[in-house]
């Protein structure tokens, strides 16, 4: 079982934990700028099956290994085990013993965070919460408008892909990078501002890109609902290729600028293992 697999079925176990968990490790995400690679990494070499555990060993290993850490998660996402992170873990897991053992009761024993306290559930503390039809919208309110304005466009211009948009894309979520949470309930799309403020057919464009990946993983899991969904299925270089041409084809009908259509023409769906991020991206 490749990293990508397993780490969708861990996400997958994770929606069964108390609300209150799953608010501590987004509160967490947030404070320390993780990815959900990052944590799920953390989790496996922390030397413990502990949720919260992990983000004290992430803090760990970006104090005392920063030089190493990048190269780490290189290896990683090639499936590649790594002796020195493993030899953090113990030495960690050695000195650092957890209190109380269980995630469970330490999560929930956790005090109520007050309103404003920035690390809270969402990333900032001016946000909001909007609908358009089913996709629930987290984030400031010029950044809501913003994404609203953006699904707008594309109901109107592309309303083929909008579909898409709305059957297999739950939430967008404000974020400091953008990427897409497939296994998630619902599957969240979080974009950055970077993203969404480029342009109206920009972030448009991105969104129906970020559809295709969710739409390639739910169908192959309706059909194979016993199975834990191959990273292939809806990662790759063949995949950022199939999910470019439908934002080509949304930014086509949207009428987008044409440098815009020029720059997604022009990538070779290379970088879909360079982690989240805006590499991808056309030049600002």
């Amino acid at each position: 079982m490749s990293w990508l697999e397993s780490m969708e079925k861990w996400w997958q176990e994770l929606q069964v934990y108390p609300p209150s968990v799953r608010q501590f490790v987004d509160q967490e995400m947030v404070r320390l700028n993780v990815t959900p690679e990052e944590y799920y990494w953390a989790y496996c070499y922390c030397g413990e099956d502990h949720l919260v555990y992990a983000f004290r060993f992430l803090e760990f290993v970006r104090e005392f290994y920063s030089v190493t850490w990048t190269s780490w998660l290189s290896g990683m996402q090639k499936d590649e085990p790594h002796k020195d992170l493993i030899a953090a873990g113990k030495l960690f897991s050695g000195t650092h013993p957890p209190t109380p053992s269980s995630d469970r009761d330490l999560c929930l024993n956790l005090p109520t965070r007050p309103q404003n306290d920035p690390n809270r559930r969402f990333l900032y503390q001016e946000e909001e919460v909007r609908y358009v039809g089913s996709i629930e919208i987290i984030g400031k309110s010029d950044y809501i408008g913003q994404v609203v304005s953006s699904l707008a466009l594309l109901s109107n211009k592309a309303p083929e892909e909008f579909g898409l948009v709305l059957r297999y894309i739950g939430r967008i979520r404000e974020w400091f990078q953008s990427g897409i949470t497939v296994y998630e309930i619902p599957p969240v799309f979080f974009m950055s501002r970077k993203v969404a403020f480029s342009s109206l057919t920009w972030g448009a464009g991105c969104i129906a890109h970020e559809a295709w990946h969710s739409k390639l993983y739910h169908e192959y899991k309706a059909s194979h609902p016993t199975e834990v969904v191959p990273g292939h299925i809806y990662h790759g270089q063949d995949i950022e290729m199939e999910c470019n041409k439908i934002q080509i084809s949304a930014l086509r009908k949207m009428k987008a600028p044409e440098s815009e259509i020029a720059w997604v023409g022009s990538l070779d769906g290379s970088h879909w293992n360079q982690g989240w991020g805006e590499e991808h991206l056309r030049p600002y």
